[in-house]
């Protein structure tokens, strides 16, 4: 594989996992209004602002939903699905 890897993103599907942090409408966070993210962002939408880039593999963090493990399960099935795409994640489960 030649290309970059991006080594922090983040992923989420509103409907598969919940963020209570991400969903508080009208709550502004430590990087400003979170209104324009308050949506789904999966892989293939990252992928093709990735690879203009270069970028063909990622390290997906976790994004603070409320039930890690659910959030870390999801990644998984994202991962699986999508072999051509090597991602990996870090995650603290507890």
């Amino acid at each position: 594989m030649t290309g970059w890897i991006d080594a922090h993103h983040h992923l989420w599907d509103l409907e598969a996992v919940h963020y209570p942090w991400l969903m508080a409408r009208g709550v502004e966070r430590f990087f400003g209004d979170p209104t324009p993210i308050q949506r789904n962002y999966l892989l293939r939408e990252f992928r093709s602002e990735a690879a203009p880039c270069g970028i063909r593999a990622s390290v997906h963090i976790q994004v603070g939903a409320e039930n890690g493990l659910n959030e870390a399960r999801w990644v998984q099935s994202v991962a699986d699905a999508n072999p051509d795409w090597p991602m990996a994640q870090l995650c603290s489960v507890i």
